[in-house]
Formats: structure tokens, sequence, C-alpha cells
């Protein structure tokens, strides 16, 4: 009897000590996850007036830290705040038949904040947001054509401003700690806005979201 009670309260203790897997995870689970996107950037700058203007493709490159919250299984916010280069450029042809060809190099601070929703465990997602690039230094070239001839001067490209963008998202998990992402980013402010003359840089996006331990 003595011995059937020491089985019995070690079988007690053992199972107060194993935790299944479940267990172990409910543990061990934190609703904040931190995580890191880097990819490639395809610029496309929208002037206005566009009379006499042709707009070229900027590429550009962008790597950004992230913190996510879960809100549930599904539902996640996730705020970010990173850096961004870019090309970007417009050729000009005045009416009076001179030419200016203008190719850009833009860095950024950027900063959002989005909500994602994940369509099936470790699968697909979708996201929502807003953000804003703050200009840390643009840098133009003008090739320009006039009528003394070619020529070519540079410097800052002066009046930047901080544009604001609506953020879409779709992403797909291709293992437990990496996934692809693509975006596209509408402008809402412009990033140049003086003298009844606009630049939006709209801009594609594709990379990697590595989700950190």
């Amino acid at each position: 009897m003595k011995h059937f009670a020491f089985l019995v309260a070690l079988l007690a203790t053992c199972s107060f000590a194993y935790q299944t897997a479940y267990e172990e995870r409910v543990q061990n689970y934190s609703p904040v996850r931190f995580g890191l996107d880097v990819g490639g950037i395809f610029t496309v700058p929208v002037v206005w007036p566009t009379d006499g203007t042709d707009t070229k493709l900027g590429l550009g490159l962008r790597i950004v830290p992230a913190i996510e919250y879960s809100v549930s299984d599904r539902f996640e916010f996730r705020g970010f705040a990173g850096y961004e280069f870019t090309t970007w450029g417009y050729r000009f042809v005045n009416t009076d038949g001179t030419l200016d060809d203008y190719s850009v190099n833009t860095q950024f601070l950027t900063f959002g904040l989005a909500g994602q929703y994940n369509f099936t465990r470790r699968g697909s997602f979708a996201s929502l947001g807003f953000s804003t690039d703050i200009p840390l230094r643009s840098e133009a070239t003008d090739n320009y054509v006039d009528n003394s001839g070619p020529g070519t001067t540079s410097g800052p490209f002066r009046g930047d401003q901080s544009p604001v963008y609506l953020d879409f998202g779709l992403g797909r998990q291709l293992t437990e700690s990496v996934g692809l992402v693509l975006g596209y980013r509408l402008p809402l402010v412009p990033y140049y806005d003086q003298g009844g003359f606009t630049i939006d840089l709209d801009q594609f996006n594709i990379g990697l979201r590595f989700n950190l331990p």
C-alpha cells in the first residue's frame, strides 16, 4: 500500500511538472513581436501639370524595422520606422524649345502604422495603413539644353516636403520566420507642391519580411 501511494504521488508530481506542446506555446506566447522589412522600391513620379513632361521610373531600397502587436490570431497592428532611398526624375520640354532633364536621388526617414489581417495561420496576409516620409537629403542633376547649348547643373533639390501615403500590402509566409511582401503606396500629400507645380511619388515595393525571435 505504501508503494502504491508513493507511485501515485510520483505520477502526480510528474503530471504537474510536464507541459504539453500547447501549454508551452501558451506560456511562451507574447502579443508583441519584432520584425524587419528589406526590399526594393519602384518609384513612379507623377508631375502636374503634365504638358511637355515625361517622367522617369526610379529604383530604390527600403529597410524598415517594425514592432507588431497581435489583437487576435487573425488581426494585428504594425508600427514601423526606417530608412528609404530612391531615384526618380522627369524631363521637361519648355515652350521655347529648351529642355530640362532632371535626375534626383532622395533619402527619407519613413514612419507608419498599419493593420494586418492574417487569412490563414502562417499563410497569406493583407495590410492597410498610413505612412509618411521625411526627406533627409535630395540631390538633383539637371542635364539641360538652352539657347547657348547643352549643360549640366547639380545641387540640392529645394522645396520638397513630407509626403503622406495610404499603404496597401499583400504577403505570404515562406517559412515561419520569413515572408514575401508586395506593396503599393498611394500618395495623399505630394512630395512637392509649390507655385501650382506638384510632384507625387507613387511607389511599388517588393521585399522580404523577417520575423525576429
